[in-house]
């Protein structure tokens, strides 16, 4: 897949991303409207990747002209697919597809994912790419609503 005849390079997260991934991570949630993102700081994103990677997080990073525009982090032990957060200016270009489908790729036998319910273009682009409602519930740690959604080949016994 290409992003305006640009092949957008897939590569695994290295440490000297961390400040570039927590700035795409702090625009692309503030983009979404969602008012728990408002009050979000670059520094509080950074405790939480750093938290991330503690539990196991394997980052998977999208990179054009070598600049960070997207990346997924998931648990793939787990089942999980914890974030996937695209730049605002490079999003609806293929890039989140190319991302969700390395999840399909790492996560054979299925993976579940939360997502703000208020998030109305999220929940647009999983369901376009045939991701289906579980469940609607309170975020664990926010308290807004979240859909929950499992892939395809998701078996509830594991992606729960």
């Amino acid at each position: 897949m290409t992003v305006d005849n640009v092949e957008p390079t897939i590569r695994s997260y290295r440490p000297s991303d961390l400040r570039e991934v927590c700035r795409v991570w702090l625009a692309s949630w503030r983009s979404t409207g969602v008012e728990v993102a408002v009050g979000a700081s670059e520094d509080e994103l950074r405790g939480r990747f750093a938290h991330g990677l503690d539990q196991g997080w394997s980052v998977t990073i999208a990179e054009l002209d070598g600049s960070i525009v997207g990346f997924m982090a998931m648990r793939p032990c787990d089942g999980v697919l914890d974030q996937l957060f695209i730049a605002p200016d490079a999003q609806g270009k293929g890039i989140g597809s190319l991302l969700l489908g390395c999840a399909r790729v790492a996560m054979p036998n299925g993976f579940w994912l939360r997502t703000a319910a208020a998030n109305k273009s999220a929940c647009r682009f999983y369901e376009a790419r045939g991701l289906t409602i579980n469940r609607v519930e309170p975020h664990p740690v926010h308290g807004h609503d979240t859909v929950i959604y499992l892939s395809s080949s998701c078996d509830l016994t594991r992606c729960n």
